[in-house]
């Protein structure tokens, strides 16, 4: 800085003018919030001394700016400047002088300590705390023990690691006494907030202190005043640091409900709010601790949830005159007739608020209460419904809403993952009928205030969103008649004139139509239609356009919900289209209801002509307007011409040309036969120049689009349109975007099936990409299904056109693809691929054609030499197989495939092949090729793994046929026992094999389980090991009968059994075991919620390292540790994994989570999983409550793993790995960050700055 501007600061900063004074000050500032500017010790001293001096200026503005001033300057300032800048201001409020003096020391001081940097906190916190402590521990004015409790409290919230054990213990013996009832009303409060505060850093004996005193006092406090602060100083620190106030529960939570039941209190309604304030801040912060006292709590929140000594008269007064205002007979200003006895001071309301706040925080952090909740706490709630007070109302209506959205919770994932034929959501169902008993109060109280006018705009906003979560929890929940009162209510609704009114109960109204039969409303049909109609020609409504138009789409379904729900399916799901039936007679439709459907489509469509409406609503109009001409084109036929040009026009409009293919696709596959004629020959070019756009999901669209046109109109009349699809569908064929590829096939497809005369342009543009396609690694799922549908009417419509190509010269160019590269390095899946399209292309033979075709292929794997030859040609083999017979092709065609095990280049590729074209083989006549198959694996113990490979493709591909099926269950007698035999092996790989035939033969034979179990009592350790394996392939992810005959019950056990070999004795059978709990886990959680209590605890057990299974292994001079108990223990942390991610709600989360911490010191797989784990826990909401609670014990082996360094003699595998667990630690880091009040975990707050800084 230049001496010169800083001399003439200090001169004008002497000046006797005040204005001079001021703006010298202003320039100063200005100067020091430049980035640039610089001071040397000299200069930094002048401009201290002369910012203090003007502190006392006799200009209060100018006071105030050279306050403002500091902030900035202490940015700047070497260390020795703000240790004399730090003295001057405590003394300035720790000494006698005038209060204004005082006050302007209190706040530059308060703007110091908020802007000094975080390196220079130890300066702020030894130069300032020790005179703050001192001035509250003498004698003093209140103001000034006021300002010490803000400056110190505010020292504390910043710098609070940085005090040292001593420092943080005089602060808390000097906070105390100000918490005494003779000091004012706010030093109290100060001082709360300080003790809370400084209760995140104190040792565990101090804090000890801090508790015993408030719980001694508390005890013999009669003065509801001193009893008061106290009890706020419990829900203060429950806030700061309520996880070390979780130890202490058994006294904290008893003491709370004595004072809130202690009579001498009664009047003191402050005093109980706290109380109860104080308790929902015990509930979020130590959920665990405090379940034991949960009842008693709840009991207690009802209790004065009914508290209202205020109001003398009862619910039925409040109820008649609700009904005359209803009808119309009361009158606006009756509010004075009734029985009420108002006070300025109402505090009751408060209470009543916080017993409401308390209820609803229960039910969010203890969702395994939700059964306790609607026995006992819904009632009351109901009951509550015509509270007095609004603003206690709505928070009776949000603990309804978070009781009734936990058991949606549970709801759905009952429905997604914990579901059973045999007792599909029984919890849910129980709840759901625990609900509806009440459910005709509910409507009938809150369809009354829908329509009083006297209930104001919240509350009906809160009616609404209640309505509508009970609706989304409980299918069908209401009654018709219920239905008929909410709808009078939300007719007067949609009548107000206030905007978010009107959405919430469209949103209302949605949800109902989606959830409840349609009879209801297709009853009140000409009543909804005109309120839905004025809403969306409201010019004022704009922002409810969206949902009225939503609603017109669902009122559209109430019509004829089947054929909408189809049409509007196709967009989304290509393959619907197919499957929409031509001949489908639509519903007839009362003609009294036509001139409403003629209302609602105009009133949509007047919208689509907007060009000044958002994006959302023309989306929703086009999706409206499509769904109302493919439903009810046969009344609205004549507005399909106009209505195509829009769409013609919005085509071209890049924000809406989305949703207007999407809407082209709707009236393609209706089946009212709307004809698209008059735009396709300017449409279907725009389409397909859609698929050179870079918009993913345009050009998903626009290829479903297409397929439809295609299907539907035919192009009859547009022939020369093909030529501009075509061509541009060779470059969707790639691997880049295989769901693409799998619907530009379909389209090709189509394209041949309508127009064979296409064939020359397929040859040309896509045909030869097909080859390049078949190499790739990746094709696999729709994408090959696609292409293998694509052959066949290829294959048709070269013969019909002459092309000069055949179905043999197709194969032949299809078996060229396999050379010695391995099918352009496409390795196995290539040959797989290719193998399936052989298949494809031979199945479309008869006959002679059809038996020189296998036989040339049987003659290839006698000739051939090049391996991925013979693998595609055994593969293909296998395909064919397995839909025809081909023993009549050729006898010896068994002992062909066979030779391919003996050849002497026979690669495993090549073994691999020959099994599974023995398996096929084999299902295309199990009568002539089983009992052969099995022979030779009785006989051939070297070829034994392989054969068994043919024995489980056989029955895999059997198993979608129950004729086929039948034939194979006549011959388990002969194959039992060959594979109880072989899943006796000593290798792991033949078991597999095994354990999949036998889960699989399962699935078609429930009888064969009991055959299972018994075996799993075996004394051979390999033979319990494949019977446990069985259990991976009878638990599908489907709905399945093996899933009754495995749930538990109190008369089977069968899965109990299966499980419980967790406990064997044997280290592989265990991990067998672990494996198969993690595979039922992941697909039917609901099989083993039940078992979760027995099962976890020998789960954990499993987690722990067991030195008895490590021993030192010696390579020449070196020693080698080798843990044999890695691989169980790795699986166990799996099945963990898995269990939180599927039956979180079922797992005392507590105990997972000291078991997760001990992964955190595992090896290197093991932390991995357990940073998942701590990451999934940190984004629930009850697994992040109890990560708060065990915060400490996470810090060290986390800081342990991201401080770990690798020896300069580590190669970089090891490297690598190391520097993965660490990013994957630092994420854990962040996750957790991310929970509220981590950062009052002063360790992990240390550890979350030294990673993300």
């Amino acid at each position: 800085a230049s001496h010169a501007f800083i001399a003439s600061i200090l001169e004008r900063a002497r000046s006797r003018d005040n204005d001079f004074r001021f703006m010298a000050v202003s320039d100063l500032e200005e100067e020091l919030r430049n980035d640039g500017f610089k001071m040397d010790l000299e200069a930094e001293k002048k401009i201290c001394m002369a910012l203090l001096k003007l502190l006392g200026d006799k200009s209060s503005e100018v006071q105030g700016k050279a306050a403002n001033c500091l902030r900035p300057l202490v940015q700047k300032i070497h260390d020795g400047s703000l240790k004399y800048l730090c003295d001057e201001l405590a003394a300035s409020v720790t000494t006698k002088r005038a209060a204004e003096a005082r006050d302007i020391a209190v706040l530059a001081l308060n703007g110091v300590v908020a802007s000094v940097p975080d390196c220079m906190g130890g300066i702020i916190v030894s130069q300032i705390a020790s005179r703050l402590i001192s001035a509250l521990s003498g004698g003093g004015h209140a103001d000034d023990h006021s300002d010490c409790l803000d400056i110190l409290n505010n020292i504390i919230v910043r710098f609070g690691p940085l005090m040292t054990p001593a420092e943080q213990t005089e602060i808390q013996k000097a906070t105390i006494p100000h918490l005494a009832v003779g000091c004012r009303r706010h030093v109290r409060k100060v001082a709360v907030s300080c003790l809370a505060n400084i209760s995140i850093y104190v040792p565990d004996d101090n804090f000890s202190d801090v508790i015993a005193y408030v719980l001694e006092q508390s005890t013999k406090g009669h003065i509801p005043e001193e009893v008061q602060i106290l009890v706020q100083l419990l829900g203060a620190i429950s806030r700061s640091s309520g996880h070390r106030l979780g130890v202490y529960m058994d006294r904290v939570a008893p003491l709370i409900s004595r004072i809130i039941r202690d009579s001498s209190f009664e009047d003191d309604l402050e005093l109980k709010e706290n109380c109860f304030q104080t308790l929902e801040s015990l509930v979020v912060r130590c959920p665990g601790q405090i379940a034991d006292h949960m009842h008693e709590i709840i009991s207690l929140a009802l209790q004065y949830l009914r508290f209202d000594p205020n109001f003398a008269g009862d619910d039925e007064d409040m109820e008649e005159d609700e009904d005359e205002d209803e009808w119309g007979y009361g009158d606006d200003d009756d509010d004075e007739d009734l029985d009420y006895e108002v006070e300025d001071d109402d505090t009751s309301g408060k209470v009543r608020k916080s017993c409401a706040r308390l209820i609803a925080t229960i039910a969010t952090t203890k969702p395994e209460s939700q059964v306790y909740l609607y026995a006992n706490v819904i009632p009351d709630l109901v009951d509550r419904f015509r509270e007095r007070e609004d603003y206690v109302k709505l928070e009776i209506f949000n603990a309804f809403v978070a009781i009734i959205r936990i058991s949606a919770r549970m709801h759905n994932l009952g429905r997604c993952k914990l579901t059973t034929p045999r007792a599909e959501n029984t919890l849910n169902l129980e709840l759901a009928s625990k609900l509806r008993d009440h459910l005709e109060t509910v409507v009938q109280v809150l369809s009354k205030q829908l329509v009083s006018k006297s209930t104001k705009l919240p509350v009906k906003e809160g009616i609404c969103n209640l309505l509508r979560e009970i609706a989304i929890a409980v299918n069908e929940a209401f009654t018709t008649e219920q239905i008929q009162s909410i709808l009078h209510g939300l007719l007067v609704a949609l009548a107000d004139r206030n905007i978010s009114l009107k959405i919430l109960a469209l949103r209302l109204l949605r949800q109902l139509q989606r959830t409840h039969p349609r009879k209801v409303f297709l009853d009140n049909f000409g009543t909804l239609c005109p309120k839905i109609c004025a809403v969306l020609k409201d010019g004022t409504a704009r922002k409810a356009s969206a949902d009225a138009i939503l609603v017109s789409i669902e009122l559209v379904r109430v019509l004829r919900p089947k054929l909408l729900e189809a049409l509007l399916a196709v967009p989304a799901n290509p393959t619907m289209g197919a499957s929409l039936p031509r001949d489908l007679t639509p519903e007839a439709i009362n003609a009294d209801l036509e001139i409403h459907i003629r209302d609602l489509y105009d009133a949509c469509l007047e919208i689509l002509k907007q060009t000044e409406a958002d994006s959302e609503v023309k989306e929703y109009a086009l999706d409206c307007i499509s769904g109302m001409l493919g439903v009810l084109g046969d009344y609205l036929h004549k507005e399909v011409k106009p209505c195509l040009e829009i769409l013609n026009e919005r085509l071209n409009n890049e924000v809406t040309r989305l949703a207007t293919t999407r809407a082209i696709t709707v009236l393609a596959v209706s089946p009212l036969e709307n004809s698209l004629t008059p735009i396709l020959e300017t449409a279907v070019p725009i389409l397909v120049s859609f698929l050179r756009k870079s918009n993913r999901a345009l050009r998903q669209t626009s290829l479903i689009c297409l397929t439809a046109i295609v299907k539907q109109n035919g192009l009859r009349d547009f022939q020369s349109l093909y030529e501009a699809i075509i061509p541009e569908l060779g470059s969707l064929v790639s691997d880049a975007e295989l769901y693409l590829c799998y619907l530009a096939f379909n389209l090709v497809t189509s394209c041949l099936e309508i127009a064979p005369n296409t064939i020359s342009l397929i040859s040309e543009h896509v045909y030869p990409r097909v080859f390049v396609l078949l190499q790739s690694p990746l094709l696999q799922g729709h994408a090959l299904v696609a292409i293998l549908e694509f052959f066949p009417p290829f294959v048709a419509a070269l013969t019909q056109t002459n092309e000069g190509m055949t179905a043999e010269t197709v194969i032949e160019s299809l078996y060229g693809l396999a050379g010695n590269d391995g099918l352009g390095g496409g390795g196995r899946q290539a040959a797989i691929s290719v193998s399936k399209c052989v298949a494809a292309v031979v199945g479309t033979t008869e006959g002679g054609r059809h038996a020189s075709l296998v036989s040339g292929l049987v003659q290839s794997i006698e000739s051939d030499d090049q391996s991925w030859k013979l693998v595609v040609s055994l593969l293909s083999l296998g395909e064919i197989g397995r839909s025809t017979d081909l023993s009549v092709t050729n006898q010896n065609l068994y002992h062909v495939v066979c030779k391919a095990f003996e050849m002497d280049s026979a690669s495993e590729e090549v073994k691999s092949a020959a099994s599974y074209a023995l398996g096929g083989i084999a299902a295309g006549n199990l009568e002539a090729y089983m009992p052969v198959l099995l022979d030779e694996i009785k006989n051939q113990p070297t070829r034994r793994y392989f054969l068994l490979h043919s024995l489980k493709e056989t029955i895999a591909m059997l198993s979608t046929s129950t004729e086929r099926m039948s034939i194979l269950h006549k011959q388990l007698k002969t194959i039992l026992p060959i594979l109880m035999e072989s899943g006796a092996s000593e290798k792991e790989g033949m078991r597999s094999v095994v354990s999949e035939c036998l889960g699989r033969l399962a699935l078609t034979d429930t009888l064969l389980v009991k055959t299972l179990h018994e075996h799993l009592g075996d004394d051979i350790p390999a033979v319990r090991c494949t019977m446990i394996g069985t259990l991976k392939f009878m638990v599908v992810d489907r709905s399945h009968d093996m899933d009754s005959v495995l749930a538990p019950s109190k008369s089977n056990n069968v899965l109990e059994r299966f499980l419980s070999c967790i406990m064997d004795p044997e280290l592989h059978v265990r991990r067998a075991a672990l494996l198969a709990l993690t595979h039922v886990a992941h697909n039917k959680p609901s099989l083993i919620v039940d078992l979760l209590p027995e099962i976890l605890p020998i789960l954990y057990v499993e987690t722990k390292i067991n030195t008895d299974l490590q021993r030192k292994v010696e390579f020449g001079p070196f020693r080698h540790s080798v843990d044999d108990g890695l691989s169980t223990r790795k699986a166990a942390f799996e099945c963990m994994y898995t269990l939180l991610e599927s039956c979180t709600l079922c797992i005392d989360l507590r105990q997972f989570l000291v078991h997760v911490i001990g992964g955190l010191s595992d090896v290197y797989d093991i932390k991995m999983l357990c940073h998942l784990m701590l990451i999934r826990l940190a984004e629930s909401a009850t697994g992040s409550a109890v990560l708060l609670e065990m915060l400490d014990a996470i810090v060290d082996p986390i800081r342990t793993t991201i401080a770990s360094t690798m020896k300069e003699t580590a190669v970089k595998q090891d490297i690598d790995r190391n520097e993965e667990q660490i990013r994957s630690a630092v994420r854990a880091v962040q996750a957790i960050s991310q929970i509220p009040h981590s950062e009052k975990h002063p360790r992990f707050a240390q550890l979350r700055n030294n990673c993300l800084g």
